[in-house]
């Protein structure tokens, strides 16, 4: 492995023209290399502003650039496994977005064909990378607020309805559950450290107006009487980011901080004392640092930071959380079906 990553983008939607290119750029060990668009005008118009940049018409074309290192997969959900089939056939490292696609089945075919392959599998889960999250991670492990008892998350940008291939659940898969739902279940797997054994939940498509929900409401329980509650929204008129950790002895509440980009609280409360730190998100930050940990583990060859199996896990949440809402039911979390 070279010390400076190339990096082909495949996907040069708003995000990754405004956030992941630009963090690729800005890490000292990588660059943008390619770019590919079934539109070449598209891809032509991307790497103008990457010097050395080259851009192709097809994802075929990208994975077989000598200067690709890693494939930043950013289309469409229903699209991502494509992509990252064909980087694994040509031996490139994938760092996916989330979803990793419409179903954990497609997760599962991604993680395997990396792994046969032997190239590395991260999900960009970028929210982890937020400095509270390892401030509340840090503080579960020294036993601030006693044992987990409770966890409440809410997430919402506030009234953002679905459009174009968005809402269209054949290309989407979810809707407000896959826009930012995911990153709230993901914080509490990965500050829990542990995966939920059972869920049950109502999605609301606004008496039809949306083909994908817009609404979901979705009660988890954890291992060890742990129980969690998610609402994630595009209804609501203002955003409503809370994410709280209720304790035998104290609860963590971090105000404003289940989306990045905004700035916000980490609170410790026990018993009379009420500890707080301030909390700066600036735009693009923690895609940033998720760019920068990939990139690290190329390097180093270690572990990806978020990984194939993480973004496994999120998609078998959320194939129980869409069959628990169309039947009206508890419906357990599936094994992840990895030798």
């Amino acid at each position: 492995m070279s010390r400076t990553i190339g990096w082909g983008v495949v996907g040069i939607g708003d995000i990754t023209g405004r956030t992941m290119a630009p963090g690729m750029a800005a890490n000292p060990h990588s660059r943008v290399a390619a770019a590919a668009s079934r539109m070449l005008s598209k891809a032509q118009e991307f790497v103008a502003g990457y010097d050395g940049a080259r851009a192709y018409g097809s994802v075929e074309d990208l994975v077989c650039d000598p200067d690709v290192d890693a494939v930043f997969v950013g289309t469409p959900n229903s699209m991502h496994t494509d992509v990252v089939l064909a980087a694994a056939r040509a031996g490139k490292h994938v760092l996916c977005e989330k979803p990793m696609g419409c179903s954990a089945a497609e997760a599962r075919t991604q993680v395997i064909a990396c792994r046969e392959s032997g190239v590395l599998l991260g999900v960009n889960f970028h929210n982890r990378f937020m400095p509270w999250v390892s401030r509340a991670r840090d503080l579960l492990r020294e036993d601030a607020i006693g044992e987990v008892v409770t966890v409440e998350a809410t997430a919402s940008f506030g009234r953002r309805p679905p459009s174009g291939w968005r809402d269209d659940p054949e290309v989407a898969g979810l809707g407000t559950i896959f826009g930012q739902g995911v990153h709230a279940l993901d914080l509490m797997a990965h500050i829990l450290d542990r995966r939920p054994a059972d869920v049950v939940a109502f999605l609301d498509y606004e008496n039809g107006r949306y083909r994908v929900e817009t609404q979901a409401m979705v009660l988890l329980r954890y291992p060890h009487g742990i129980h969690a509650y998610l609402n994630s929204n595009q209804r609501q008129p203002l955003p409503d980011n809370d994410f709280v950790i209720h304790g035998s002895r104290g609860k963590l509440f971090a105000r404003g901080l289940t989306r990045s980009r905004f700035d916000g609280v980490l609170e410790l409360h026990q018993h009379d004392r009420v500890t707080h730190w301030e909390c700066k998100n600036p735009s693009g930050a923690s895609h940033w640092r998720s760019i920068d940990g990939f990139v690290d583990a190329l390097i180093s060859n270690g572990p990806a930071p978020v990984d194939g199996v993480d973004g496994l896990d999120s998609m078998l949440l959320t194939d129980a959380i869409a069959t628990s809402a169309s039947e009206r039911r508890v419906v357990t979390v599936a094994d992840r079906g990895l030798d």
